[in-house]
């Protein structure tokens, strides 16, 4: 509980300190090319384990 985890490499990231208590999984991510300053992000989306929480996520923000 409270870490977010791969659904398909099957693999622990990291803590959530702010909801210590949701395991959270990784479904899939977008590469995402910046003209502005030229290189690129990725943001992941995630989901709960019990599907109440979802959305997506600044890889910067991961530890």
């Amino acid at each position: 509980a409270g870490a977010r985890y791969s659904k398909h490499l099957g693999i622990r990231y990291g803590y959530n300190k702010s909801l210590p208590n949701v395991t959270w999984y990784t479904n899939q991510h977008e590469k995402l090319y910046r003209k502005s300053k030229g290189d690129t992000i990725i943001y992941y989306h995630v989901n709960s384990a019990d599907g109440k929480h979802g959305g997506w996520i600044w890889r910067g923000y991961l530890k």
